[in-house]
């Protein structure tokens, strides 16, 4: 017995060592022999234990301390001394602790499954347990999935060498049956019985690869969790808070009531012991005291039942809120993960929905506690007796005293209770409508993830509709309610907040930035008048263009008329901007975008009326302050109505956001316009009804508008006639805006004359020439220039920049020198006599230059000759800049300063000597040159500056307008009359003919402008062309003949130079050409004559310029070489 008691403690010590390498190689721990243990994160990182007792005191550590693995099975040394321990215990107790392991492992994979899906596992399983670290430490949670994923990749690397030890032929019975083992053949090891009916060794294996499969699943399951975003991971841990202090608030409430009772409990034996004295006392003072001694401890009792009853209140709300918020984290974990267009998402949005209708209830009973206690909920109150409690010596001192400081305490208890009872009711409904908030946010995510059919069925006006719209307005009233309710909370907060020197430091940080902006903002709003004045000021110092500056008055007087609705805004952004976080709270951010509306609603309301005043008045005809105001209250009406949709659009937004209601309003608001309209059109009937006589007087609907006006169905008349003026109007405006661009306006003209030039006759020659018009009606369009300007219009660009620097000269403050720039044909002529005229008394001298000059003697010759000096005095500049200087001041006119450039190598004598002469002689002489574009644009390019001219003024184009309003006082000096008839491309009567006759007059003027390209020599030149004498004093029009481009392409090569040539100096001589050129002489000049005999040039002294009439063809055909610049 003896023996065979020894082999089986040798046999039972044999397993345990064997069990002991078996659990440490389960565990991952390789220990040198005699090294110190290496603590390793066994599992992943997850605390484990020895048995399944001590799970939750492994899962209570931090999230270091469960990291080690010195408690587990696998945890180096110590685990190894357990196994030994566990082996003495027996095989059958070893197994059963494997068998605690594979449990425990399983119950942690399943509680980080549960965060996986939205689901808070037990308490005891949180994720700083289950993860080993903090949920909420970006970093942490970086560090700890590199861990793990090292970890798990070790894990499959170590399975696959198990699994190639398996398939060797070698591998022992140990190595096949772990490999053999798979979860489809391996037992059970949760059935009854199961470890009995099975041999020990396979049972050991089994577990083992259980242990070994729970691992990897569980490092898995970490990484996906750890894998989610940042948001979810912290509404995750901020879950687990919640639920946390739930938990720690149960406990203390449960304390709490357990106390209140005690407390009630001694009150009651109190009071009785009183009652007793009461009935026992042998004085009536004892009598009294005893009595009053009763009261105050019944009322102890009440206030102690009070305090359990509110302690079990909390208890129960923190476990409710538990439940809770369980259900509302799985709810918007799912919201947050949805699919869009998905079966699932419809059904989330029904349980949401499901969710928030339950909450009802709750909150209702919430706000009605609520209500109670504003309006004074009774809490037991103790009072003393109105007559004085009895004093005396000794005992009776000292029970008075005693009752005295026991009224005391109670009045404190009554204002904790009050206090608490309010606290606890906010609490409740805080976390209530917090919960709601969330789930309304998820809900309206969830409005854009819906199917579509889904989507209509919630969004409809059906049943499920009707329950969106019911909760929203129930959610709002109850914001509104719980609102009206925490008003007074929130003033007494405040008023202690205030009390708080942290407190006072952030309002004064916040505060003094606020009061900056205020205050610039007043400050703004009182000068604005001298900042407008002190801005334009500025702005004519430099700019000196007046049609740019009449745009820039304009402006800056409509944005001092806007300028209190525009600090008003700028105030609110900028308060806004400067309060940071405040600005997000709900108060502070609903009232920020009402005031901005508001604002905006001024601003608009202020632009709208100023805009349509200035559109509807003319200076001839301003608007009448009567139809101003009526103007002002229309749209008023209008934007009050815009303003209420948009108010309710932000509250609904605010409080329950995008949804139902705010879908709706969004949808159906257009329906108020119907009644606003009707508004409008029965205000503004008889102005509709004059202003659609005045555009068309014939018509059955002019005759129903004249007709029905003072009567009642006459309103939908007016309707009628609205309709027709506002399309006439829109038309017009749309014409104007397509007309407001050039190349529309070319298009048009272009589609004009092909229309005109299908339907002309052939071979008539009366559109090419003015022969056989009267003499005096040719003299009136002249394309000779003005001698005095009175005689055009009035359109002299720049003249009033002239005028200043001639001030300026006079004052001695600059050199006068002004260079006027403007192609053949654009009035530089009669600029010049225009600018003669401002300079008044300062006599003038016109400097001609009748032919190309290239040197300085030649020059101070012809400028002396022109200003009387003697011979000697034209010798040299000084000599003519000296003589000057003796002489009165005066004005020099150079025409044509063109002609002293030549393109060619030193060809820069006469121009170089003009400067020269403008720099000495500026005391005594004021230079007013002019230059032809084209040679001007060579200038530049040759020279990069303009020399001397300290001002360069460039006629611009003449725009359509002006080109029609020369050509309409050019036939009222005519006292011709002109008809258009001819011009009609369809016949029509009545007063469609006046109509279409109107507007072919416009038309022809545009084709005129387009065809001159902004040149008014050559828009007279066409429009004389085009009339024909039809009777005494009468012209009729028709569409004029004009050389085409493509005539010019049969030109080669030196004659498109040559032609070029006379464009760039504006006439050449066959010398000057040579010379620019350097083609031969005679092949120069056999081009020009050639160009002249076809009628592009003309000659004048052997002097060649381009003729009005091909002007046009040409400059578009050297354009298009690239031969000029446009």
């Amino acid at each position: 017995m003896v023996g065979r008691s020894l082999v089986q403690r040798g046999i039972g010590a044999a397993g345990a060592v064997l069990l002991a390498g078996t659990l440490a190689t389960i565990g991952g721990v390789v220990e040198p022999a005699g090294a110190a243990a290496a603590p390793r994160r066994a599992d992943a990182g997850l605390p484990v234990d020895g048995g399944a007792a001590g799970e939750a005191g492994a899962l209570g550590e931090g999230p270091g301390q469960g990291a080690e693995a010195s408690r587990g099975v696998a945890g180096g040394t110590e685990g190894a001394e357990d196994a030994g321990d566990a082996g003495e215990a027996g095989e059958g107790e070893a197994l059963a602790t494997l068998e605690a392991r594979v449990k425990q492992l399983e119950g942690q994979r399943d509680a980080l499954g549960a965060l996986l899906r939205g689901v808070l596992p037990d308490s005891g399983l949180t994720s700083g347990a289950l993860l080993g670290v903090d949920l909420l430490d970006d970093a942490a949670v970086a560090l700890r999935r590199g861990e793990i994923a090292r970890d798990l990749e070790e894990m499959r690397k170590a399975d696959q060498a198990r699994d190639r030890t398996a398939e060797s032929p070698d591998a022992g019975p140990l190595d096949a049956g772990v490999a053999d083992t798979s979860d489809a053949a391996a037992p059970d090891a949760t059935a009854d019985g199961a470890l009995a009916d099975e041999p020990q060794g396979q049972a050991r294996e089994r577990l083992e690869h259980e242990i070994r499969r729970s691992q990897q699943a569980l490092a898995e399951a970490q990484l996906a969790l750890l894998d989610k975003p940042a948001w979810e991971r912290r509404r995750i841990a901020e879950a687990e808070a919640d639920r946390a202090r739930s938990v720690a608030q149960q406990a203390l409430a449960e304390a709490e009531r357990k106390g209140a009772a005690d407390e009630a409990r001694a009150a009651e034996e109190a009071r009785k012991r009183a009652l007793a004295e009461a009935e026992q006392a042998r004085s009536a003072a004892q009598r009294t005291l005893a009595s009053e001694r009763a009261r105050a401890e019944q009322v102890r009792r009440d206030q102690a039942q009070l305090r359990e009853e509110l302690s079990r209140r909390r208890g129960e709300d923190a476990a409710t809120s538990t439940a809770r918020q369980a259900r509302l984290f799985e709810l918007l974990e799912a919201a947050g993960t949805a699919q869009p267009g998905t079966a699932a998402t419809d059904a989330l949005y029904g349980r949401i929905m499901a969710q928030l209708v339950a909450l009802r209830p709750d909150t209702e009973a919430a706000l009605g506690v609520a209500t109670a206690l504003r309006d004074g909920q009774p809490v037991p109150r103790y009072s003393l007796p109105r007559e004085a409690l009895p004093s005396g010596a000794g005992e009776l001192e000292r029970e008075r005293q005693e009752i005295l400081t026991l009224a005391e305490t109670l009045a404190d208890g009554e204002r904790a209770l009050i206090e608490e009872s309010r606290r606890l009711t906010s609490a409740r409904l805080d976390e209530l409508l917090t919960g709601e908030q969330e789930l309304n946010e998820a809900r309206v995510l969830l409005l854009d993830k819906l199917s579509p059919a889904r989507r209509d069925e919630v969004l409809g006006l059906g049943p499920e509709g009707g329950t969106q719209l019911g909760w929203e307005i129930w959610h709002v009233g109850a914001r509104g309610r719980w609102y009206t309710l925490s008003r007074d909370d929130l003033a007494v907060r405040t008023r202690a907040a205030m009390r708080d020197p942290y407190v006072i430091g952030a309002v004064i940080t916040r505060g003094v930035p606020v009061l900056l902006v205020l205050a610039t903002a007043l400050t703004l709003f009182r000068r604005r008048r001298r900042l407008r004045d002190a801005a334009w000021k500025a702005i004519s110092s430099v700019i000196r263009r007046p049609p740019l500056l009449r745009a820039l008055q304009r402006a800056l007087d409509a944005l001092e008329a806007l300028s209190p609705e525009l600090v008003f805004l700028a105030a609110l952004w900028g308060v806004h901007a400067v309060l940071g976080p405040l600005s997000t709270i709900d108060e502070a951010r609903i009232a920020h975008a009402l005031l901005v509306w508001y604002g905006l609603y001024r601003l608009a309301l202020k632009a709208a009326h100023r805009a349509i005043t200035w559109l509807s008045s003319t200076p001839n005809a301003p608007i009448g302050e009567a139809t101003s105001a009526k103007i002002l209250r229309s749209l008023r009406l209008v934007g009050r109505y815009a303003l209420g949709v948009q108010v309710v659009l932000s509250l609904t937004a605010a409080i329950v956001g995008e949804a139902f209601i705010h879908h709706q309003v969004r949808r159906f608001a257009w329906l108020g316009a119907i009644p606003i309209f009707f508004t409008l059109i029965r205000r503004w009937r008889g102005h509709i009804a004059d202003a659609y006589l005045q555009l068309t007087a014939t018509g059955s609907l002019a005759d129903a508008v004249r007709s029905t006006r003072d009567r009642w169905y006459g309103f939908f008349v007016a309707v009628a006639a609205f309709g027709v003026i506002l399309l006439a109007g829109a038309s017009g405006a749309a014409r104007r805006f397509v007309l407001g661009f050039e190349q529309s306006r070319k298009v048009l003209a272009y589609l004009f004359r092909k229309r005109l030039e299908r339907r002309a006759e052939d071979g008539d020659e009366g559109r090419v020439t003015a022969v056989g018009l009267p003499p005096d009606l040719v003299a009136c369009f002249s394309e000779a220039p003005l001698d005095d300007p009175a005689e055009g219009i009035d359109r002299f660009p720049g003249i009033d920049r002239f005028a200043q620097d001639l001030s300026a000269w006079r004052a001695g403050e600059r050199l006068g020198a002004v260079l006027l720039v403007g192609s053949a044909g654009s009035g530089k002529t009669s600029w010049l006599a225009a600018a003669e005229q401002r300079a008044g008394a300062l006599a003038a001298v016109r400097v001609l230059l009748p032919r190309r000059i290239t040197s300085a003697g030649e020059l101070y010759a012809q400028i002396g000759a022109a200003l009387g000096a003697p011979q000697e005095a034209r010798a040299s500049v000084e000599a003519l800049a000296a003589w000057m200087r003796t002489g009165e001041a005066r004005l020099v006119v150079v025409d044509h300063t063109e002609r002293l450039l030549l393109r060619g190598a030193g060809a820069w004598g006469a121009w170089d000597a003009l400067q020269r002469l403008i720099e000495q002689a500026s005391d005594s002489a004021f230079w007013l040159c002019t230059m032809d574009l084209y040679a001007f644009h060579y200038l530049r390019f040759a020279r990069q500056n303009v020399g001397a001219f300290r001002t360069t003024l460039t006629l611009p184009r003449w725009s359509e307008q002006e080109i029609a309003s020369l050509i309409h006082a050019r036939n009222e000096q005519s006292g011709y009359a002109i008809s258009f008839d001819d011009l009609l491309l369809e016949e029509v009567g009545g007063h469609e003919r006046e109509a279409r006759l109107v507007s072919t007059e416009h038309d022809y003027m545009r084709l005129l402008w387009d065809h001159a390209d902004g040149s008014p020599r050559v828009a007279l030149h066409f429009w004389l062309r085009s009339l024909v004498p039809d009777g005494d004093r009468k012209v009729r029009v028709r569409l004029f003949r004009s050389p085409y481009e493509d005539e010019l392409e049969i030109l080669d090569e030196p004659a498109r130079f040559v032609l070029a040539s006379v464009m760039w100096h504006g006439d050449v001589t066959p010398e000057e050409a040579e010379r620019s050129l350097r083609y031969p002489a005679s092949t120069c000049e056999a081009v020009l004559v050639r160009l002249a005999e076809r009628g592009v040039l003309a000659a004048a002294e052997r002097r060649y310029r381009v003729t009005t009439r091909w002007q046009g063809a040409v400059s578009g055909f050297l354009l298009r070489k690239h031969l000029i610049e446009p």
